[in-house]
């Protein structure tokens, strides 16, 4: 796909999406049209770009979210297909006054194009980033699958704190990149107005928010950043996993050494209580 019509930061942040989403094809992660990738390029977007196209509904858009300018992958696209970002995601602005909002670039020309089915989980996110001064700008979700086993875990699958633990012991990394650790969400309705309110209660403290037996979400100043917590998250979970069908459980960093980590190098304390 030729960016020359997008600014050099919106380009910088849609290749960064587009390399994400190789590697979530790659590690299994985005069968079929799974997961979704969004950007707020609000701040970075030329209002010179992109002709007002017709008004496409969408009810339901909160109020503050006027003028608010995303990248959103579409619904029924494959990530896969994000090898051409201007076929399988499209930049929109939301008028809410307007109960709708407008492609401004990408959409492939498609008429019937429409955002992702998550976008209530997105909006909420990026409002209350903007909201909250953070930088995060690009929520990804994917559906990383050792953190998805973990989610049916009967103890584990229920206790964000033992499951943090339990991850963040597998190896050093784990506490140093993911140092919020992950919380859960339970199972709820996907593309619900719910799931984005419960989301965002989860992300304002942690690193990852696991959608139990769905997926999982994170935040990020761009889509490869936002990745790489999961990424590391799940290496965590993957580990655990191998111990168990290896016939052991592990045994694991002691909270002595990783509270030392975290001094050492300047990491959030543990609020979990572990």
């Amino acid at each position: 796909m030729e960016h020359a019509t997008l600014s050099g930061a919106a380009r910088a942040a849609i290749e960064a999406i587009q390399e994400t989403s190789g590697y979530l094809w790659s590690k299994g992660w985005a069968e079929r049209n799974a997961g979704n990738i969004t950007h707020n390029l609000t701040e970075i977007w030329d209002p010179a770009i992109g002709a007002q196209g017709p008004l496409v509904a969408y009810p339901g858009i909160p109020a503050e979210a006027e003028g608010l300018v995303l990248f959103m992958t579409g619904t029924g696209k494959r990530l896969r297909e994000l090898r051409d970002p201007g076929t399988a995601g499209a930049v929109v602005r939301f008028h809410p006054a307007q109960g709708g909002y407008r492609i401004l670039w990408g959409g492939a020309g498609d008429p019937g194009y429409k955002i992702t089915s998550e976008a209530p989980s997105h909006l909420r996110l990026h409002l209350e980033m903007v909201k909250r001064g953070s930088p995060f700008r690009c929520a990804v979700h994917t559906h990383p699958l050792a953190l998805i086993v973990l989610s049916h875990h009967p103890e584990l699958g229920r206790d964000e704190a033992l499951l943090t633990r339990s991850i963040w012991q597998m190896v050093p990394e784990v506490r140093a990149f993911v140092p919020r650790g992950v919380g859960i969400v339970p199972y709820t309705m996907p593309g619900s107005d719910e799931l984005g309110e419960k989301t965002c209660e989860v992300l304002l403290k942690r690193d990852v928010a696991i959608w139990s037996m769905h997926g999982a979400t994170a935040l990020g100043q761009d889509a490869l950043e936002a990745f790489d917590f999961i990424d590391v998250a799940d290496k965590g979970a993957r580990l655990l996993l191998d111990c168990w069908a290896a016939g052991f459980n592990p045994v694991g960093t002691r909270r002595s050494e990783m509270e030392e980590l975290a001094r050492v190098f300047g990491l959030p304390g543990d609020d979990f209580g572990l």
